[in-house]
């Protein structure tokens, strides 16, 4: 009996190592991305519904001094029974400092939807 919690302690103990060290590498990954916000002097996103129709209005200003290129993307989702699902999608990639989206959708009553951004 004392020899089987033993060997029970000893795989906790092994199952824990394996699991630290695992976490261990995932934080150190995480040290080599690359900041973007540096990058980005403001953004916005607005999602207004009305009538039926979902109005998306977004943008993003990179800073003068710095950026080059802007990219940006809204995913209007609507919400299922358990999850978000995604409903439509539009993208704005320009090589100036500024990129934005102005787009309306048909939307069904009743339902929520909320507007995912990525920039």
């Amino acid at each position: 009996m004392y020899k089987g919690k033993r060997c029970i302690a000893a795989l906790c103990l092994v199952v824990c190592m394996l699991l630290t060290s695992t976490f261990q590498a995932n934080a150190a990954s995480q040290d080599e991305i690359m900041p973007r916000m540096t990058y980005i002097s403001n953004s916005d996103c607005g999602l207004t519904i009305e009538d039926g129709v979902a109005i998306v209005d977004a943008f993003v200003n990179g800073n003068s001094s710095l950026a080059t290129h802007c990219e940006i993307e809204v995913v209007l989702q609507e919400k299922g029974v358990l999850f978000w699902n995604d409903y439509a999608s539009w993208s704005d990639s320009q090589s100036g400092r500024r990129a934005e989206i102005h787009e309306s959708i048909g939307v069904n009553a009743g339902k929520k939807y909320r507007a995912v951004v990525t920039i």
